[in-house]
């Protein structure tokens, strides 16, 4: 069955692509692993502490408002 990742993930996922990062770096530059920031952006880890510091890393929004519903 396939899952529909929440806005934020997508978002997340399109600024890393844009911005040319890895998870090492979003994991340098916000202090998590980069397990764990793989986690949170792939919707496996729940953390809005961890959301809203990957989001200001990446600025974007932390409710996923800058992906367009598909």
């Amino acid at each position: 069955m396939k899952r529909t990742l929440p806005r934020w993930n997508k978002a997340a996922m399109i600024a890393m692509v844009q911005k040319d990062l890895t998870y090492d770096i979003i994991a340098e530059g916000t202090g998590y692993s980069r397990q764990h920031v793989s986690a949170v952006i792939h919707g496996r880890s729940n953390s809005t502490v961890a959301i809203k510091k990957i989001s200001d890393f990446l600025g974007i929004s932390d409710d996923g408002a800058d992906v367009q519903p598909a």
